[in-house]
C-alpha cells in the first residue's frame, strides 16, 4: 500500500496529466478546425507540423504518465483492479493511446505531402472528438466512482 502522502502526490500527477491531455486534444481540434476553415495550404501544413510536435512532446508522454500513475494508484493505492470503474478507466486510457497510435499517427505522417488537407483536418478533428469524449468519461468516472468509494485499509487495532 502507498502512504497517504505518496498516494496524494501520485493522484495530483495523475489528474494534472489527464487534464493536460484534455487541453491538448481540445486545443489541437480547434486549431485544425481553424486551419481547415482558412483554406490555406501553408496554414494547414503548419497546423500538422505543430500537431506532430504537440503529440510527441505532450500527448504521448502525458497519456503514458496518466496510464502509469493510474495503474500504480489502482494496484497500490487501495482501489485494486476489481472495481468496474477502475477497469473501465484503464480501458479508456488504452483506447485513447490506441486511437493516437493507430489513427492519428498515420494521418500526421501522410498529411504533409497531400495537395489538399481538408479531409485530413476533418479526420483529425473527428478523432480528437473521440479522444476528448473518452477523456471526459474517464474524468466523470474518477469523480463519481460508481460502485463506491475506497475504504481505508484495516489495521490490527480495527475490529473485524
Amino acid at each position: 500500500m502507498l502512504s497517504p502522502r505518496t498516494r496524494r502526490a501520485l493522484t495530483v500527477v495523475h489528474i494534472v496529466a489527464g487534464v493536460a491531455v484534455i487541453g491538448d486534444v481540445w486545443g489541437l481540434a480547434l486549431m485544425h478546425m481553424a486551419a481547415s476553415a482558412s483554406g490555406s495550404l501553408p496554414v494547414g501544413r503548419a497546423a500538422f507540423r505543430f500537431t506532430s510536435l504537440m503529440v510527441s512532446a505532450g500527448g504521448v508522454p502525458l497519456s503514458l504518465i496518466s496510464l502509469v500513475t493510474g495503474l500504480v494508484l489502482a494496484i497500490l493505492g487501495g482501489w485494486g483492479l476489481r472495481r468496474p470503474w477502475v477497469l473501465l478507466k484503464l480501458c479508456i486510457q488504452l483506447a485513447i493511446i490506441a486511437t493516437g497510435a493507430l489513427f492519428i499517427g498515420p494521418v500526421l505522417r501522410q498529411a504533409p505531402g497531400a495537395a489538399d488537407l481538408t479531409q485530413s483536418h476533418r479526420t483529425l478533428v473527428m478523432l480528437m472528438a473521440v479522444q476528448g469524449s473518452l477523456l471526459l468519461v474517464a474524468t466523470v468516472l474518477a469523480v463519481y466512482k460508481p460502485g463506491g468509494r475506497r475504504r481505508p485499509p484495516r489495521t490490527a487495532a480495527d475490529p473485524a
